[in-house]
């Protein structure tokens, strides 16, 4: 009898106890989510005045990079991805490569619409590393529409131009070919009238 009931004060305890340790852990785990959601609701503000140790995981690093470009320093942020690449499991890896298109296309844009034809010579590597970055970012996850869409929007900024074989003789005949219904397909930018 007294062994029961010392088997049943011993359960009551460890039973008290799983129940406490679970409880602190499940209030770290929400205080972790809430230090989250301030890092998140304030982009401005760098992570560690909200979460010091989100700065020290891969998430956090690619969190960073994501403010980094919303506020307007994209060379860092370019720097954190790049050194984020190797360490990145396959579904983040994608979101990174995805981040990073997005920073090439933005900043390519931007030259583009304040400049103008006159900055394309700047904005053509960008365009084209936004697509490298956009195609990586397909390869490590083929649902990810949103990269498909900036895909595509990169690819009538600045169409991929390859050429095809030619000998001598089919050279010289292009070279007389070339009028504007020849160049029109390569002129960069948004055609008029397309949705």
């Amino acid at each position: 009898m007294a062994r029961m009931i010392l088997w049943r004060e011993t359960l009551a305890w460890s039973l008290l106890a799983a129940g406490l340790g679970l409880t602190t852990w499940q209030g770290w785990q929400w205080l972790q989510a809430s230090q989250v959601n301030q890092v998140l609701a304030n982009p401005k503000e760098p992570i560690e005045k909200h979460a010091p140790w989100l700065s020290q995981t891969p998430e956090g690093q690619l969190l960073q990079a994501w403010q980094l470009t919303r506020r307007g320093d994209s060379t860092h942020a370019l720097e954190i991805y790049g050194r984020l690449e190797q360490r990145l499991p396959p579904a983040l890896l994608a979101r990174a490569k995805y981040n990073m298109g997005n920073t090439y296309l933005s900043t390519a844009l931007g030259a583009l619409s304040e400049e103008g034809a006159l900055a394309y010579n700047q904005a053509a590597p960008l365009l084209a590393m936004a697509k490298d970055a956009y195609r990586d970012a397909l390869r490590h996850d083929p649902t990810l529409w949103d990269a498909r869409h900036n895909m595509e929007l990169a690819q009538r900024a600045s169409p991929d131009i390859t050429p095809g074989i030619r000998n001598e003789q089919s050279q010289e005949e292009t070279e007389l070919k070339t009028t504007t219904e020849r160049a029109w397909p390569t002129i960069p930018g948004f055609p008029k009238g397309m949705p």
